[in-house]
């Protein structure tokens, strides 16, 4: 999939699958203090790929919880990856076309210049899609303002772990369009595209304002596992727990 769908081109696939994956890394690995995994799908997978006698732990990212959300009120659904073939923004963009009463907001570059101004040439010009391009989440708090005033955020990556932009987007309470799985956040948090079937999935979650309910249940979720302070707590109870084992 990786050399089908590179992010820039099939030398940074194969440069990345050394850097990556050469035995150094799988010799460091087994010999960790601790490990983790940032996604439950992770698991089996991180066991199998570095031949792991035991599981790793299951060690959530810690996201802040937004106090006060206030959504748009006019339909909208936003997009926050990189525009790189491997996401698949192109399904994002054409969605535009199919819902012209809901507005899209698309964040994000892709790492090829060449592409970037391909996808603004061919899409550019859909009145209800505005290109945002790269968004610095630490530098100021508009990714933040996007996902409040989003319904729904869609992703469209033909393959993916559990992102942050999950978890933050149902911190934000938008519900999730995906057409990957990781750890049912879509399946039970919006609504799971496993056809890239986006437009119908579209339609069933603005229809009878079904997002909120799913929303609701991301928010609740997320706020009970990733939430800042209960994550970080987790996050020193692991070191206190090597360290004493040290001792």
């Amino acid at each position: 999939m990786s050399f089908r769908l590179p992010s820039l081109n099939p030398a940074q696939v194969l440069a990345n699958w050394l850097y990556e994956d050469n035995w150094l890394v799988k010799r460091a690995v087994r010999r960790a203090d601790g490990l983790f995994a940032a996604a439950k799908v992770l698991i089996p997978k991180a066991r199998k790929k570095y031949r792991l006698p035991v599981d790793p732990e299951f060690l959530p990212t810690p996201v802040i919880i937004p106090g006060h959300i206030v959504k748009a009120s006019e339909p909208t659904v936003c997009f926050i990856s990189r525009w790189d073939k491997r996401k698949r923004p192109e399904k994002f963009f054409e969605l535009a076309s199919y819902f012209p009463d809901v507005r899209f907001l698309a964040a994000g570059q892709s790492r090829d210049p060449a592409r970037d101004e391909e996808l603004r040439s061919r899409y550019g010009g859909l009145p209800n899609l505005e290109m945002l391009g790269f968004i610095d989440q630490f530098r100021s708090n508009e990714l933040s303002n996007l996902l409040a005033r989003s319904w729904i955020m869609v992703n469209t990556a033909a393959r993916e772990g559990l992102p942050n932009a999950f978890i933050e987007a149902a911190a934000h309470r938008c519900a999730i369009l995906s057409a990957v799985n990781p750890d049912g956040f879509a399946s039970q948090f919006g609504y799971h595209a496993n056809k890239d079937d986006f437009v119908d999935g579209l339609k069933t979650l603005l229809s009878k304002n079904n997002w909120k309910q799913q929303a609701a249940r991301g928010y609740e979720y997320v706020s009970e596992v990733f939430a800042l302070e209960k994550a970080i707590d987790q996050h020193l109870r692991i070191y206190e727990r090597l360290i004493s084992r040290d001792r």
